[in-house]
């Protein structure tokens, strides 16, 4: 989701490009309360490691990080990052 729409550096930076602005942009907090809902699917499921919350912050932050490092730098290294993050927050199903 955030490194397909980092391909639009410009409307990305106005949403999560200026963290020390603390503002509240209404699109981040629909995202987030998207991706809270799909934590909330795994949770069910039983495959989450984490509460719910702290495994939405989780691969929020790294989405965010990793987006912002590939516009600023045209980098490389999101696969590793995405893996490392499932590998986190998820785990086989709960019994």
């Amino acid at each position: 989701m955030h490194v397909g729409f980092g391909t639009h550096p410009a409307l990305y930076n106005v949403m999560y490009g200026h963290p020390l602005a603390h503002q509240d942009v209404p699109a981040v907090a629909m995202a987030h309360a998207d991706l809270v809902a799909s934590m909330r699917a795994f949770d069910d499921a039983g495959r989450l490691r984490h509460p719910v919350e702290v495994a939405a912050n989780a691969v929020e932050t790294a989405a965010v990080g990793v987006t912002l490092h590939l516009i600023r730098a045209n980098g490389t290294g999101e696969v590793v990052v995405r893996d490392a993050v499932i590998a986190a927050v998820t785990g086989p199903p709960r019994s």
